[in-house]
């Protein structure tokens, strides 16, 4: 390998692990991974004997159970994975292609939504701006540009709403950080001053960032209303997916701790770690997850662990604003694993879904349909 090789290797995986590497450099990246080209640094950088993990890697992919992985996730421990499993599907795909090139392609989503005032005008945020920043000063995106409609927001409520295939980050009044994914809202007061709690309401899937707040010393909690239920939350970091479509409410906390209601009465306390899922007309479930696959939306990627097809086409269909139908609804049961990021056209996905199972796909206009191969 000579120095002008070794230098763009290392600029290509560091790209790799930022996230930042174009489809261009992706592909000489996974192209480099099925040689031995990338060994030496990988394992520089990572401090790890590439070999002998894709042997122990190998025994378990004998394993009977489908995994599929594509894509770049960031950080050195994605990396990592993405390597292993980059090389093992590749020597599981080898023999069979079901490689498909689709007449049509549909782009991903993109930053866009819209900031409703109590006066009834609506501010269209910059796309081109990943979010904005709320306070009874004004708003202003996160780059510190100000918002041309940028008005004193203490008397004010406001609903922040995304579309189909949009997403934005705003900082409320009080410093909480709020994620929205694709049709999704949050309805929240222009200043939490002088409120003995801070209350907002949600719909869709919004990830929580809650900043501390207190008055004299005393704490001032936070409370958040979503189809049928009210969380009470002191200082944490969680998820709530409340889209109608789904078969339940689910609330994932990955730091703190919150107290789930819902309208009958029943109540839980959630630990890091756990998820309630709230179905209609039944008591509140809690149970252990894997937190880094329910908010893997929020830095980009898709994350699928045992995930339903069904479940998996619904994520699909929000963030392409696509519609999906089904010609044998017994597919929707087909289960995966999976890694993949949220930036890519949709026929990566599709194709790669292809190959793992036993679902063939086209596209119809912004329609995805689904049959049996």
């Amino acid at each position: 390998m000579s120095q002008a090789d070794e230098s763009y290797y290392q600029i290509l995986i560091q790209k790799y692990r930022e996230g930042t590497a174009t489809e261009e450099e992706l592909k000489v990246f996974f192209g480099l991974l099925s040689t031995t080209e990338l060994d030496a640094l990988l394992e520089a950088q990572m401090s790890v004997d590439v070999d002998e993990l894709l042997a122990a890697e190998r025994i378990a992919v004998e394993k009977p159970r489908r995994k599929l992985w594509w894509v770049p996730l960031a950080g050195a421990a994605a990396l990592l994975i993405a390597v292993l499993f980059a090389v093992v599907f590749n020597q599981q795909h080898s023999v069979k292609n079901d490689h498909v090139v689709f007449d049509k392609d549909i782009s991903p989503g993109k930053n866009q939504a819209t900031l409703k005032l109590a006066s009834g005008k609506t501010i269209y945020l910059n796309e081109s701006k990943q979010g904005i920043v709320l306070a009874a000063g004004g708003i202003r995106y996160n780059d510190g540009t100000a918002l041309p409609e940028g008005l004193p927001l203490a008397d004010q409520k406001l609903t922040a709403s995304t579309v189909r295939g949009g997403q934005y980050q705003l900082t409320l009044p009080d410093g909480t950080k709020v994620w929205l994914n694709a049709a999704s809202s949050i309805t929240f007061p222009g200043s939490f001053d002088g409120q003995q709690k801070r209350s907002v309401s949600t719909s869709g899937e919004v990830y929580f960032e809650v900043a501390k707040m207190s008055v004299s010393g005393q704490r001032i909690p936070f409370l958040v209303s979503s189809a049928g239920q009210e969380l009470e939350v002191l200082g944490t970091h969680f998820n709530i997916n409340s889209y109608t479509d789904e078969v339940a409410v689910r609330t994932t906390l990955l730091e703190g701790s919150v107290r789930v209601h819902d309208l009958s009465g029943n109540e839980v306390m959630l630990k890091p770690g756990q998820q309630s899922q709230q179905r209609s007309g039944k008591e509140i479930s809690v149970l252990s997850v894997n937190t880094s696959s329910q908010v893997a939306w929020k830095d980009g990627n898709f994350q699928f662990e045992e995930e339903s097809l069904g479940a998996i086409l619904r994520q699909v269909a929000r963030w392409y604003d696509v519609e999906v139908s089904y010609e044998d609804p017994a597919l929707q049961n087909e289960q995966f694993v999976a890694l993949s990021t949220r930036y890519t056209k949709v026929s990566t996905l599709l194709n790669k879904l292809q190959q793992a199972g036993k679902a063939a796909f086209r596209i119809e206009g912004k329609r995805i349909i689904v049959s049996k191969k």
